[in-house]
């Protein structure tokens, strides 16, 4: 998903907010679907191409549409620090989802009853993605969007991927094949 995204963004921001697309970024884009291609196609354990399970399917189908939904909250957030100071703009993003998710909270006695009954352990994390992940993190990027393209603000997240598989192999022991660190 994170390896997709830039290139929707760019593709996105070159039509909707009329940012230059260089023949180094039409390459870039080229070489970002590829990689996804790979990826997807051929999974983390070497399947062959294009030949998962419904379930796996499904799954694939969600993350190029979270990649799709990434993508547009991107160029919408450019379009934001255009127009307001961009600490303004993520204290409005962050407070409205707050209250939409204080309202599914409310709404729902069994997530109430389990956030009361979460360990110190698990409210230290919360805190630590909320106000690092959440807040910092975002105050951060989009003030990198207020004076980038939304393009070249998103190729920055070609770092994630890297650094969740390392995790990922060395925190879950996640195998991988010769065609996962190619894409």
């Amino acid at each position: 998903m994170i390896a997709g995204t830039p290139a929707l963004v760019a593709l996105m921001g070159w039509f909707f907010l009329k940012e230059k697309l260089s023949s180094s970024g039409i390459v870039g884009l080229g070489i970002s679907a590829l990689g996804v291609l790979l990826v997807v196609g051929l999974g983390t354990q070497g399947s062959n191409l294009f030949k998962h399970s419904g379930s796996s399917r499904l799954g694939d189908f969600l993350m190029i549409l979270s990649s799709f939904n990434w993508a547009l909250f991107q160029i919408l957030s450019r379009k934001l620090t255009l127009q307001m100071r961009p600490a303004f703009a993520i204290f409005w993003l962050n407070a409205i989802a707050l209250c939409l998710g204080t309202l599914l909270i409310i709404g729902n006695p069994m997530a109430l009853t389990e956030l009361f009954s979460l360990s110190p352990k698990a409210w230290g994390a919360l805190l630590f993605l909320g106000v690092v992940c959440s807040g910092l993190c975002y105050v951060l990027w989009y003030d990198g969007l207020a004076v980038l393209s939304a393009a070249r603000v998103t190729a920055f997240q070609f770092f994630q991927p890297l650094v969740g598989a390392a995790a990922a192999y060395i925190m879950l022991g996640d195998r991988f094949t010769r065609s996962s660190p190619i894409g």
